[in-house]
């Protein structure tokens, strides 16, 4: 599946920088592969709970270290 994830964060980010948008999109490399995998189930609580545990935390915290 060839995606431009770039166009897609701009819709709602116009200044996203496009270092971030392919690191996001390494980083997430798999998951992306497969329409269902890519997209996260806003309504589904435990989904949310999971993303913003096991990605969004570790990550910033990451970011955060090697600053």
């Amino acid at each position: 599946m060839a995606e431009d994830w770039a166009a897609d964060v701009r819709k709602y980010a116009p200044d996203a920088d496009a270092k971030a948008i392919a690191g996001i999109v390494r980083y997430c490399g798999i998951a992306l592969q497969k329409r269902d995998s890519s997209l996260v189930s806003f309504s589904d609580k435990a989904e949310l709970a999971r993303v913003r545990e096991n990605f969004l935390k570790k990550k910033a915290r990451a970011e955060r270290s090697r600053s």
